[in-house]
């Protein structure tokens, strides 16, 4: 069938932050990737090297939580939070599948959904997920507190009866830290906002596109800087 035409069956069963974030920005980038699996045409070398720096500096970053290296010089203006949360028990890259009822599970198989935290400190009586962000803040604020209330809602059902949960994000070339506190009554209505755009992610059988210079701009399937392979891109 063309990757055109509606599908007979959704086969999407498990979804991340990205893939839904990829489902809000344009549905049919979505079906390409996750369900067409068009390949994507090899990264641009300027836009790759900033990917690589920070994945780099999130192994180090994890190396020095977990298993006592020097915190990096690129994160020195952090050094005493990353000391700090080594100091109090802090785990560092998790990766985390939990299934539909958010019981936690083993891989990609048997999950409803993977949440990935750079650092979490988590105790009886307190609760944070930190992120390390390599890049800038400007103009990505809307995504990124998107970004802490899915940790926060993981917090608050993996470990209810808090009065509080707290995310934090690290922009280490501004060296600024981004921090906020949610309540449980909060967090039950951005429960339900994820829960209800995943719902019609899992029911959608066009996954029809919405092309916008925002949107294709750095798409893979885009004419911009992608394949073009979407028909529709701008």
């Amino acid at each position: 069938m063309s990757m055109y035409l509606p599908l007979k069956v959704n086969p999407l069963r498990n979804w991340s932050y990205k893939k839904l974030k990829m489902y809000r920005k344009c549905p049919f980038s979505v079906r390409l990737k996750y369900i067409e699996r068009i390949p994507e045409p090899d990264p641009d070398p300027k836009y790759d090297a900033k990917r690589q720096r920070g994945i780099m500096l999130h192994e180090k970053l994890a190396e020095a939580i977990n298993r006592g290296a020097p915190v990096p010089k690129e994160a020195e203006h952090f050094e005493d939070v990353a000391l700090a949360l080594r100091a109090k028990g802090a785990v560092a890259e998790l990766e985390e599948f939990f299934d539909r009822q958010w019981n936690p599970v083993e891989g990609w198989d048997n999950a409803w959904v993977q949440v990935i935290k750079d650092v979490r400190l988590r105790t009886p009586e307190f609760s944070l997920v930190g992120d390390w962000k390599s890049g800038r803040k400007h103009g990505n604020e809307m995504d990124h507190f998107e970004q802490m209330k899915l940790y926060a809602v993981s917090e608050w059902i993996i470990n209810p009866g808090l009065p509080e949960y707290t995310t934090e994000l690290y922009y280490l070339d501004q060296d600024e830290t981004w921090s906020h506190t949610f309540k449980p009554d909060k967090l039950e209505v951005y429960l339900g906002d994820f829960e209800r755009d995943v719902n019609t992610m899992f029911a959608d059988l066009i996954f029809r596109p919405k092309p916008s210079k925002f949107n294709c701009q750095y798409c893979p399937y885009g004419p911009q800087r992608g394949n073009g392979r979407c028909p529709v891109g701008v």
